[in-house]
């Protein structure tokens, strides 16, 4: 048979025409690629704003580094592949927080207490691709490893510090002092506040976003009150992070698969959903009230009178929720922030916050909480360790959705502008002087200065003595120092030239922030 002398080009053509990406894949022509760069630079410049240091792993780990935080199930939801001639086996990464646990661990004791860390990278999930998940994926993550005070090798803080009874959520009968407690607070409003500061440089706000907050020991106390077993905790944590998702009969089937019974399933679920009516904004959680908002609805409906709940454990889980609300009021973020107990983050790794950024009521965009006891699972010391993780897609296609996502010359002017560029070297280091009223107003002037553009870091230093931190900022290499001397003035100390000046909290902030930014 005769075949014409450009058949063989013509076929190859036709072919290689016909080849698509891998599915759950995206192909990034100049335009997309400037629009992935335009978010990814915002994340790093957010992050560096906040005084966190980017670091970065291999896009590949050991398949063990996943199997040992969860278990063997978690092979099928990955790209896994075994190297030519039975080498050990690895995997694609789908997050970072392992890789982030093994490189703390390794250098665990040179590194600063807290350290922050940040990085944004591909991921790889092996699902069923749907709008807003696909297999490859671009991710930010940031998180505060350690303590601002002293943290012992048996998990506990410095001596002679004033406690109050915050347990452990597998030993109730274990205390941790309110020092500790307030750290923990910080830090979880730092990575929030950060998160935050994100939303709002790309024109979301608080009546489009909402930041659903929750301890997971108020929705253990839930269920614990309901009638639910303590060793069924982690089951119904699952069963509840997919409780949106869910038809209340294919809810009520799962939650009969785990070993519970019609009505207290049921109680669950209408508790649930009574917890979801708290109105717009964080307030002040009295612990009487929070129970009775909780419960008092669904199980006066029920006949279940069950008791099984830890008082001590709902009263500590209160105290913390009260005092993260006053750093994050400090912080100036609190009415982006709602209490929902039907926020628990199905990961078994969760300690305690966890918190969820909702957009419209339904898509999430960013996740996280506080991890305690990852770090100690792959071999370091014991530390305490909070973060969240934030996608390239849902976040791109709520921006576009609302026309917040700049194309052509907008776009590249937005690459060269303040939302997209931050100096590596911190501009200011806040200081207190070291009196309560001006170690109050730390936060609120590090928030200031990162909404001017600026990248603002504090001390975690204990010391009170200034000389001390002027020294841990030049050692960061801070530009300049502003040192809070009463809550209407400042000194802003120029740490290159060494010159210093007394001013205004808003003419020092004026001072450097130059137009140009």
């Amino acid at each position: 048979m005769w075949v014409p002398p450009d058949a063989g080009w013509f076929l190859s053509s036709l072919f290689m025409a016909a080849i698509q990406p891998p599915n759950g894949t995206r192909d990034f022509y100049p335009e997309e690629a400037l629009r992935r760069r335009y978010i990814t630079e915002a994340w790093r410049a957010t992050s560096l704003r906040h005084g966190f240091e980017e670091i970065d792993g291999p896009t590949f780990e050991h398949l063990d580094l996943y199997t040992v935080k969860s278990g063997e199930g978690i092979v099928s939801e990955l790209f896994s592949f075994e190297r030519f001639g039975g080498e050990k086996k690895f995997a694609l990464r789908p997050e970072f927080t392992p890789t982030l646990a093994r490189m703390y661990a390794a250098k665990a004791a040179s590194l600063p207490k807290p350290t922050k860390w940040f990085m944004a990278g591909p991921f790889f999930r092996a699902e069923r691709p749907q709008r807003g998940r696909l297999r490859e994926f671009l991710q930010w993550n940031c998180d505060i490893l350690g303590l601002d005070v002293e943290w012992g090798a048996t998990g506990t803080p410095a001596a002679n510090t004033p406690t109050a009874p915050i347990a452990s959520s597998t030993d109730t009968s274990r205390s941790e002092p309110w020092e500790i407690l307030k750290s923990k607070a910080r830090a979880d409003a730092e990575v929030i506040a950060c998160c935050i500061e994100l939303l709002k440089k790309m024109g979301l706000d608080s009546s489009r976003v909402r930041i659903k907050l929750n301890h997971r020991w108020l929705t253990e106390s839930l269920l614990l009150y309901a009638g639910v077993g303590e060793r069924k905790l982690g089951e119904w944590f699952t069963l509840i992070d997919r409780i949106p998702k869910l038809s209340e009969p294919d809810y009520l089937e799962l939650a009969l698969r785990i070993g519970s019974n019609e009505p207290t399933a049921r109680i669950v679920r209408q508790a649930i959903k009574d917890s979801q009516r708290n109105p717009s904004g964080f307030n002040e959680v009295d612990p009487d009230l929070l129970h009775t908002w909780l419960f008092a609805e669904s199980l006066a409906r029920s006949e279940i009178r069950t008791r099984n709940i830890s008082e001590n454990r709902w009263n500590e889980a209160s105290r913390y929720v009260n005092r993260l609300r006053q750093e994050l009021l400090h912080s100036g973020v609190h009415d982006w922030v709602d209490l929902d107990s039907s926020i628990v983050r199905g990961l078994a790794y969760y300690t305690g916050m966890v918190f969820e950024v909702i957009v419209d009521g339904e898509r999430a965009v960013a996740g996280g909480g506080r991890y305690d006891n990852l770090i100690e699972l792959f071999g370091g010391p014991s530390t305490p360790a909070v973060g969240f993780g934030m996608g390239d897609v849902v976040l791109s296609l709520v921006l576009k959705d609302k026309g917040l996502l700049p194309e052509g010359k907008e776009l590249a002017d937005l690459l060269d502008s303040p939302r997209c560029r931050a100096s590596v070297r911190p501009d200011v280091f806040v200081i207190s002087n070291g009196q309560p009223e001006c170690d109050a107003l730390v936060p609120t002037l590090l928030s200031q200065a990162r909404a001017r553009g600026l990248h603002a870091r504090r001390s975690y230093k204990t010391t009170k003595k200034i000389a001390k931190l002027l020294a841990d900022a030049a050692a960061q290499h801070a530009r300049h120092a502003i040192i809070i001397e009463t809550p209407e003035s400042c000194t802003l100390k120029n740490l290159d030239t060494q010159t210093q000046e007394s001013l205004s909290f808003a003419a020092a902030l004026d001072r450097l922030a130059p137009s140009s930014r």
